[in-house]
């Protein structure tokens, strides 16, 4: 459907009436308020008016992860993805190790190429090797790639950090019986 110039102008106008209530609502609790930013930015029909919001809002807190991420969320929705992973990256040297981050990268990598995101996630835990979260996603990354003796591996070691996680235990066990052990 094509916008006409009185849409689009409506659109504006709500975007500027939006964004100083968001801008305060940040001041309040700027972490959580980025967090929670995608969800307001998901229900918007024009992914870049969304970001060009996001971009503007984030522009005041550069050191902080969480608008970071929100940029890159944003971005991705609108399929920008070399602008998603670099403010991926941005919010990385700023929290290192920071699952959310990871996740989403990888999940964006995934979008083009599952051997990508599969060896960005390996990188990621050999860095960070606590990351349940992204060792979760990598086991199942795995599956995916058909490399079932590394899945199982990964299974086999979350059993132990979700011992009452039952997809995880299933997992385990149906890539071992699956490959006869």
């Amino acid at each position: 459907m094509r916008r006409t110039p009185r849409r689009q102008g409506r659109r504006d106008r709500r975007l500027g009436e939006a964004e100083p209530i968001l801008r305060t609502l940040l001041k309040e609790d700027s972490a959580n308020g980025f967090l929670h930013l995608s969800v307001l930015m998901g229900k918007m029909r024009d992914p870049q008016a969304a970001l060009e919001l996001v971009e503007r809002l984030a522009a005041d807190y550069r050191s902080l992860p969480e608008a970071r991420f929100a940029v890159a969320q944003a971005a991705a929705s609108g399929g920008r993805f070399e602008t998603a992973i670099a403010a991926l990256q941005q919010a990385d040297s700023l929290r290192p190790g920071w699952e959310p981050a990871a996740l989403l990268r990888a999940q964006i990598l995934g979008r083009t190429s599952n051997a990508e995101a599969v060896r960005y996630m390996r990188d990621f835990l050999a860095a960070h090797p606590d990351a349940r979260e992204v060792r979760l996603a990598y086991a199942r990354a795995l599956v995916n790639a058909n490399q079932f003796t590394e899945a199982r591996a990964e299974f086999t070691r979350l059993t132990g950090d979700f011992p009452r996680n039952a997809e995880v235990s299933f997992a385990a066990g149906l890539l071992s019986l699956q490959m006869g052990d």
